[in-house]
């Protein structure tokens, strides 16, 4: 995808006054450049240097539309750009863009002399250069490492070098494969205040014998118990003799075993398959080039390159903050700009009202790409958002009791290698949101899931989701769960592909309503190779997978070459009565204490409402799934809660090696495919 670059033609009707260029009486345009200065006029000639110096002259104008251009560049941030103005948005307006179609590239990089690093020699196989940098010589070089993961809270993360451009990792052992949990001495679980620190036995790891005395320097990474809950945790003690680890602190749901029956196992869903991990910070490259870890004892950073590699360039990143802090502000445009590394959030907007995110390459964050909260008509559109720590973009808004819509929309977006350093939950888009829309958007190539939805009256449109969900099990790449008010969101008009998870341990769905889960519209969406395969697995997921719930409708479908079409269903009376009764349930159904509330969501949702919230047995619980096609299937359903009608079924045509599909195989089933399919897969796969 293309960065959209706009080019920028700026023509000058008005005249010049003495500290600015002046368009007509209510339009001003000011410009910066690296190689400006603060005390210029800000003209295209006599740009200026920072923000600070623009921003200053913005608000003393009296223009109420001011653009600040970028001319091209590498602009190094130390600090955030914060508008925290009433002043815009009340009859004022604010642009902030990139001019013409010169590249203007904001970093929070800091390079490092080469002659502050040394040479210690080579790994013992030879394969490798190791060096070493002082971090004190360069502030903001070295941060500690930090526990983050699956329920952990965000917080900026720790050193990240780069070589020539490539980001170095963290050492691990081993390279490949990971070590397992034997059986448990002690859970560790964090929801157990009695518990004490997890402590276990592993396997494998001869090797590791080595590491024993570097137990304070040592962290643990990995899948420690449910599929999805993914930690990094610093590790207290170290046994090698006894092959017994103890971390430093409790683990989000404890530590169970490895091994089916296993001391300290849990099962379901085969998670005790997906769980291991591996040891991170360990004092060996195990011939692995641009990686690094940090010794206490020597205060210093190790780093490993290929033998006689020639370094050309290190850097790290020093910022820390969002570029732009937008705040009780309003009618800003920031467009047409590169952003790159930070160890925080990459944009944050919080309590604003008609901002728009247009034509960005944000990447190389810690945490978010993009972060909005409490604003209203936001948009984020024809943005290239890449290897985020977390979240590609985090959406908050709207307001759950009234209904009231956020009017936030993401549209023409290409979001990939999110979830970097937060793992599961921290998805490519994550909405907490009434009323937003995503559409037209690429999601893919992640270890996440796409797109998680908690609220009400949101629309995921006319996007292609491809290659996620790769790391974990018992996820989807659209998820929605455990809040049966959820209502009236949607899922229409999307392309799905190769959504299988990496092995046969992993359950994964293209889309995945969970927990209770009511009232979905799962409409006019193409399935390519999506869900548990079923060669793999006698169970799992299907493409679609409903747990718990009911009223969702599946309508006017395409499958293709997915194994396993529909899984899950409703649950019985008792289960469902018990999920309505628990205590984080019962705050979710806030309209059952809010009386006003609870007559807004009867009059908007009627009968949707009182069934989904109702502990009537008698009562029908059924899923709908109408009018879709099904081709190269193996397997349906496994729940009667399914009721069918009017589908459509060819299971006799057979595309080989279909995960990857192509121009080819879509005419193949061109005569099998309806109008709306056809239009889907074209526009990803022109043909």
């Amino acid at each position: 995808m293309n960065c959209f670059v706009q080019t920028v033609i700026s023509l000058f009707l008005g005249v010049f006054c003495t500290s600015c260029a002046v368009l007509s009486q209510n339009t001003l345009e000011l410009y910066l450049s690296p190689g400006g200065a603060d005390n210029n006029p800000g003209t295209i000639t006599q740009p200026l240097l920072t923000f600070g110096a623009a921003l200053d002259k913005a608000a003393r104008s009296k223009q109420q539309d001011i653009t600040i251009y970028l001319r091209g560049g590498a602009y190094k941030f130390d600090a955030p750009v914060r508008i925290n103005d009433p002043n815009w948005g009340s009859g004022k307006s604010l642009t902030i863009s990139g001019f013409g179609n010169e590249a203007a590239q904001l970093s929070g990089t800091e390079f490092i002399n080469a002659a502050a690093i040394t040479a210690t020699g080579k790994n013992s196989a030879g394969t490798l250069d190791v060096y070493s940098i002082p971090p004190d010589r360069y502030p903001g070089l070295f941060h500690p490492l930090t526990e983050r993961g699956f329920g952990w809270p965000l917080k900026k993360q720790s050193t990240q070098l780069y070589i020539d451009d490539k980001p170095l990792t963290l050492t691990q052992w081993p390279a490949t494969g990971k070590m397992n949990v034997d059986s448990v001495i002690s859970a560790g679980d964090r929801h157990d205040k009695s518990s004490a620190l997890p402590e276990f036995i592993y396997t494998g790891g001869d090797h590791f014998r080595l590491f024993g005395s570097e137990a304070g320097n040592l962290w643990v990474e990995g899948i420690l118990n449910y599929g999805w809950a993914k930690e990094f945790l610093p590790v207290r003690q170290l046994n090698t003799g006894n092959r017994i680890i103890v971390l430093d602190t409790t683990a989000v749901y404890g530590v169970s075993s490895s091994y089916k029956n296993g001391k300290g196992t849990r099962s379901g869903f085969d998670q005790e398959k997906i769980r291991g991990f591996k040891i991170c910070n360990v004092p060996d490259f195990s011939g692995i080039p641009f990686t690094w870890y940090f010794d206490k004892k020597s205060n210093r950073i190790y780093f490993s390159v290929p033998a006689n590699y020639n370094i050309k360039k290190i850097a790290y990143t020093k910022f820390s903050d969002p570029f732009f802090l937008l705040e009780n502000a309003g009618n800003i445009t920031i467009k047409n700009l590169a952003v790159s590394n930070t160890l925080g959030n990459g944009i944050e907007v919080k309590k604003c009202h008609h901002i728009q995110l247009s034509k960005l390459n944000i990447s190389q964050t810690g945490l978010r790409g993009v972060d909005v909260q409490s604003s209203d008509g936001v948009k984020i559109d024809h943005t290239i958002i890449a290897n985020t720590g977390a979240d590609g973009i985090y959406l908050s808004g709207g307001d759950l009791r009234t209904l009231s819509s956020c009017n936030y929309i993401v549209s023409g977006c290409d979001i990939s290698g999110f979830s970097r350093l937060y793992y599961c939950n921290t998805p490519g888009i994550s909405l907490n949101t009434v009323g937003a829309v995503v559409e037209n958007c690429f999601i893919h190539d992640a270890p996440d899931q796409a797109i998680l939805i908690s609220g009400n009256n949101n629309a995921i449109q006319k996007t292609h989701i491809r290659s996620v969900c790769y790391d974990f099990s018992d996820i989807g790449a659209i998820y929605s769960g455990r809040n049966p008010s959820n209502l009236g969101n949607t899922v229409k008009e999307n392309l799905f592909e190769d959504i299988t998870g990496k092995n046969s341990s992993q359950f994964v769905a293209a889309v995945y309503i969970d927990d209770g889960s009511c009232g979905f519209l799962i409409g006019n969406n193409v399935f390519v190779a999506c869900g548990t395969p079923v060669k793999d697995k006698e169970n799992g997921f299907g493409a679609i997978h409903i747990n718990g719930g009911f009223n969702n409708k599946i309508e006017a479908n395409t499958f293709i070459n997915c194994d396993r079409l529909l899984s899950g269903g409703v649950w019985d009376i008792k289960k469902w009565n018990s999920f309505l009764a628990s205590g984080d349930i019962k705050q979710k159904l806030f309209m059952k204490t809010d009386q006003n509330s609870r007559q807004l969501y009867k009059t908007q949702y009627g009968a949707l409402l009182d069934s989904s919230i109702s502990d009537n047995s008698s009562m029908p619980r059924n899923n709908f799934v109408s009018n879709n096609s099904f081709i190269n299937a193996r397997q349906i359903d496994f729940n009667s809660s399914y009721r069918f009608s009017g589908n459509a079924k060819n299971s006799l045509l057979s595309i080989s090696g279909n995960k990857k599909l192509t121009a080819e195989k879509i005419k193949m089933v061109k005569p099998l495919l309806s109008r709306n399919a056809m239009n889907i897969l074209k526009s990803a796969y022109p043909f």
